[in-house]
């Protein structure tokens, strides 16, 4: 579902004074643990909990380099 949205006056201020704004109830659960998902994919190579089991199993990990597939 798309749906179109206009900043108010206030969150536009916001916005040019700090240079972001939270926009609260934007994306779901779900949405937001895919997005964290390929984040993590993105960050790491793999998921997060991968990245832990291999820095645990040798104590060291390749290199954080973000990648995009």
């Amino acid at each position: 579902m798309e749906t179109n949205m206009l900043l108010d006056q206030d969150q536009l201020d916001a916005f040019h004074r700090d240079g972001f704004i939270l926009v609260e109830d934007l994306f779901d659960a779900k949405e937001m643990t895919a997005a964290l998902n390929d984040m993590e994919h993105i960050f790491y190579g793999k998921s997060y909990v991968e990245y832990l089991e291999e820095l645990d199993n040798t104590g060291i990990t390749d290199s954080v380099e973000p990648t995009v597939t």
